[in-house]
């Protein structure tokens, strides 16, 4: 089996996508044992901070450079060593004048590249807003997972993001992703809008994960820490998550026929 790209993805930004895909990342590969990547595709490069914590930028090992100038127009990626099978790939500030024709050009020659990678699972945390760099981490996906708040933009952003997916399925013949899941999280409980909450669970229905992620300070926490199960109430947060892989690995399973989640889970 090739590796399996998810994207995480909302045009609206601050919608938990950042720290929605660290956490899973972590959790494929600390706790189930898979190896992955992890893909920066915003220029402000923030994901960085949930793999080692901002506090310990001295310890971001640039493992490898590469110019991709056959599968991404000599684009300039840069790998990055977080642990034993975790990586991430970050692109800096060198997508931000991606046109929409070379994002055309770029999306299945990036894809091509990416399935040739020795990785169990290809995470992508994707920009906000309708940009090029945007629209070629939906369309390098096999799966994208929109990520929202119950905040009415949030929300909102979320129907976008859904017309963005069936825009590059309908108009690009390389593009074919599918939403697999959408999910909830709330930024702090004075701040939770149940009303949206409830309109976005009826209007997607069953591609809604059954759990809403609750507020935390942990997750805040993370960015000067980095994501770990080092501590107990690291461990209590980062668990919150651990259903939500589950139901999407289960999705994904069912829809090729094929069992990638795996019964390993080496958690504490």
């Amino acid at each position: 089996m090739k590796n399996i790209i998810i994207s995480v993805s909302n045009s609206k930004g601050g919608s938990a996508k950042t720290t929605s895909t660290a956490i899973m990342g972590f959790i494929l590969s600390e706790w189930k044992n898979k190896k992955v990547l992890i893909i920066d595709m915003d220029q402000q490069n923030q994901i960085k901070y949930l793999m080692y914590g901002y506090d310990n930028q001295d310890k971001i090992k640039e493992v490898k450079e590469s110019s991709l100038s056959s599968e991404a127009g000599g684009t300039t990626v840069r790998y990055n060593k977080v642990s034993k099978n975790l990586d991430f790939l970050s692109f800096g500030t060198s997508l931000v004048s991606l046109t929409n024709s070379e994002s055309v050009d770029l999306i299945p020659r990036f894809k091509k590249y990416l399935k040739s990678l020795n990785y169990d699972f290809i995470l992508v945390d994707n920009p906000p807003a309708f940009q090029s760099a945007s629209n070629t981490g939906v369309g390098i996906s096999d799966y994208t997972v929109i990520s929202t708040m119950t905040q009415t933009l949030s929300y909102d952003g979320s129907f976008q993001q859904e017309d963005t997916v069936n825009t590059l399925n309908e108009t690009l013949d390389s593009v074919n992703v599918k939403l697999i899941a959408v999910l909830r999280s709330i930024k702090d409980r004075n701040n939770h809008n149940a009303k949206n909450s409830q309109r976005i669970k009826d209007y997607f229905q069953d591609l809604m994960v059954k759990d809403i992620i609750p507020s935390s300070t942990e997750y805040q926490n993370m960015v000067d820490t980095g994501v770990n199960d080092e501590r107990a109430k690291e461990r209590r947060a980062i668990r919150k998550y651990l259903s939500v892989v589950d139901e999407i690995m289960e999705r994904i399973s069912k829809d090729i026929g094929e069992d990638v989640n795996g019964k390993t889970w080496i958690g504490k």
